[in-house]
């Protein structure tokens, strides 16, 4: 199995969002900090166009399986604190 970045799914997904709803500005985004991680999860989805919030708390491996972002040898590494 070949490790893939959170960051480079993360920004594979940004470009399949893109393709699929060009102009919308949709984006996958990490949180930052303990407050935001609580009310939005690890990852979020931003209409960047309208500057709300789509969706929260999203699994990062639930939406590379969705928009088939990773080959069968790839697998999301999550760092660890």
């Amino acid at each position: 199995m070949r490790n893939v970045s959170a960051a480079a799914v993360t920004k594979r997904i940004n470009r399949k969002l893109e393709a699929k709803n060009p102009g919308e500005f949709l984006r996958i985004k990490k949180t930052r900090g303990s407050r935001a991680q609580q009310d939005l999860g690890d990852f979020y989805l931003l209409n960047g166009q309208r500057n709300f919030i789509v969706d929260h708390h999203l699994d990062l491996d639930e939406l590379a399986k969705q928009y088939k972002v990773l080959s069968p040898v790839e697998r999301v590494h999550q760092k660890t604190a």
